[in-house]
């Protein structure tokens, strides 16, 4: 700062610029009193000016960082082909399709005899059809409510902190992943394995003795003329059968999957995709100490959810093949095996009658 004597500033050759009159020795005193500049409001502009300026530099340093590891995914050819190793992209499309596939095996459109020509056997149905609610008895962790609450972390919160505050909440963040949601999706992930287990062999044991009813012995009985009742019974009682054990399948999908575990697995997953949305929304507000250690908070989270979000598409999957076995099966009794011909033949004997 320059100072300048009082001979300078009597100096009629001396004006001010940005006043509305040139100063005097008559007006100085005056002009000193009414502009007198506070040291402590100085100070405080000056922090706030040299924060401004540490946050613009941090924000141009991760600028830089980002671009350089687009440029770096880039050449790898991963921006152009995807992650595969992405869990969160990985457990999205899979899912999505195990999921499509479990409703696609909920609708079969099966034609048969049954409220045509016979009518349904309530023993039959006593022997075939179960509440599968049944499954979960004794088994702990087997309710599969949902406790899993969605990340509150979000720009409206993290923006303006930085620093001790942002690191903070991320490690709030992942102390309850950790202690809390880890817990509740590995609980209901062992329940609802076992549950499946249960419910599995049970429909393995009755699809069998659906199959059972056209054994070796049956078919040459019913090539006998003559016959054509026996083979209407056993058809009809074919069909019963698995309209039963397919609606049981489909009340286990309703009860176990899509309000069950699904819905937990789907909000686990979501903790660990919030948590990369917050990365990014508050990047350009840390430094590189911070950043680096809210990226390994991510990194824990994800390594802490692989074993688990792995085991629970892979056993998904398996039960999508089961079920489209049952569905199978289920269109085979009802649509196959000469259906058509059994009920035209009796259509016609009835007619007769």
């Amino acid at each position: 700062m320059k100072i300048y004597s009082i001979n300078n500033i009597s100096n009629k050759q001396l004006s001010f610029r940005g006043t509305s009159e040139e100063l005097t020795l008559d007006n100085l005193d005056e002009f000193i009193r009414q502009h007198r500049v506070s040291l402590i409001q100085s100070c405080e502009d000056l922090l706030v000016i040299n924060t401004k300026s540490e946050q613009e530099h941090e924000g141009l340093i991760n600028l830089k960082r980002t671009i350089n590891e687009e440029r770096e995914l880039e050449k790898l050819g991963k921006r152009r082909i995807g992650n595969p190793f992405d869990l969160v992209a990985n457990f999205d499309n899979e899912t999505s399709l195990s999921i499509n596939s479990l409703l696609e095996t909920q609708k079969v459109d099966a034609t048969a005899i049954i409220g045509k020509i016979a009518s349904e056997d309530s023993s039959v149905k006593s022997f075939y059809h179960i509440d599968v609610e049944t499954f979960r008895d004794g088994i702990m962790n087997s309710s599969l409510v949902n406790k899993i609450k969605p990340a509150e972390l979000n720009l409206d919160v993290l923006s303006g902190y930085g620093g001790g505050q942002s690191t903070k909440n991320f490690e709030q963040l992942f102390l309850t992943f950790r202690q809390g949601d880890t817990v509740t999706f590995k609980n209901a992930l062992e329940a609802f394995n076992e549950i499946s287990r249960r419910y599995f062999t049970h429909v393995s044991n009755k699809v069998s003795d659906v199959k059972e009813l056209y054994s070796t012995g049956q078919k040459w009985v019913e090539r006998v003329p003559g016959t054509i009742a026996l083979r209407f019974g056993r058809v009809s009682e074919q069909q019963q059968a698995m309209k039963y054990i397919h609606g049981d399948y489909c009340n286990y999908c309703d009860t176990y999957i899509h309000n069950g575990i699904h819905p937990i697995a789907r909000s686990y997953v979501h903790k660990i995709k919030q948590c990369r949305t917050n990365i990014d929304l508050i990047s350009p507000y840390l430094t590189n100490t911070d950043l680096v250690f809210v990226k390994k908070v991510l990194k824990e989270m994800e390594k802490l959810g692989h074993p688990l979000i792995e085991s629970y598409i892979k056993l998904l999957s398996n039960i999508v093949s089961n079920g489209e076995s049952i569905a199978a099966y289920y269109k085979a009794v009802n649509n196959g095996g000469n259906v058509s011909v059994i009920v035209k033949t009796l259509s016609a004997g009835l007619a007769i009658i």
